[in-house]
């Protein structure tokens, strides 16, 4: 609407402070260091430099229950906090979802801000379901046999070390490309948040649970990740590209 390119009109002025005359570069950058593989990139022409995911959730206890093995099947749920801290919420009606998944066969772990308010309207089902604020999920991934979230890189990454299918209700920023690589691999299913009654997520579930194809597409995954370099294999690229382009 005739704003002209305000990204480029104050990067201009910043740059300038430095001697740095703006182009596109300061934008893209030279290159993009990526912790996923190529299934998940944008086709975006800048040089990618492939490195290993590193699992980190920052300080966080381990809560005592989560040291024992499921006795059913468990299914871990997260949507992050990023819909709750900065947008509206959810797009899901979650307690739906969390009914239908206790339906299943199933013990499920919810880890969802508001966790007391989300137990009293679980009401009859809230015993096949444990809703907490917080559980790390480098803790709880690899406890469950299905991981139902939000799309979230973190989330992608943490639970694709540990070959565990996903299903993924993708609606922000980078999410549903994400996703979409997912589906890709065939290690889990690409679910548009419109879609994402609580008896359709039941079904993906079981099939996540039942389908063979899906274990062996996670399984795909985490031998391709783990298979990328390490941050400390990539830090003489680093160097390397760094003496390339020093000057420009």
């Amino acid at each position: 609407g005739g704003a002209g390119d305000p990204l480029g009109a104050w990067l201009t002025v910043m740059a300038g402070r430095y001697g740095v005359a703006f182009d596109e570069e300061l934008t893209t950058g030279q290159f993009t260091v990526d912790q996923l593989p190529e299934a998940f990139r944008l086709e975006t022409g800048i040089a990618c430099l492939p490195m290993r995911y590193g699992v980190y959730n920052g300080v966080s206890v381990v809560p005592r229950w989560l040291w024992e093995a499921p006795v059913r099947p468990r299914v871990g749920f997260t949507l992050g906090l990023s819909a709750v801290e900065r947008l509206a919420g959810y797009s899901v009606s979650v307690v739906e979802i969390l009914k239908a998944l206790a339906g299943l066969e199933v013990e499920v772990v919810a880890a969802l801000p508001g966790a007391a308010g989300i137990r009293e309207q679980l009401g009859a089902v809230g015993d096949r379901v444990r809703v907490e604020e917080f559980v790390p999920l480098a803790a709880l991934a690899p406890t469950c046999a299905v991981m139902v979230h939000h799309g979230g890189f973190g989330t992608i990454g943490t639970t694709s070390l540990h070959a565990v299918p996903q299903l993924a209700i993708a609606e922000e920023i980078d999410a549903p490309i994400l996703a979409r690589g997912l589906a890709a691999y065939g290690a889990g299913v690409d679910l548009p948040v419109a879609e994402a009654t609580g008896e359709r997520v039941a079904h993906e579930v079981g099939r996540l649970l039942t389908e063979s194809s899906f274990a062996d597409g996670a399984r795909r995954l985490r031998a391709d990740m783990r298979a990328m370099p390490s941050a400390a294999d990539v830090v003489p690229e680093l160097v390397r590209i760094a003496e390339r382009h020093r000057g420009r």
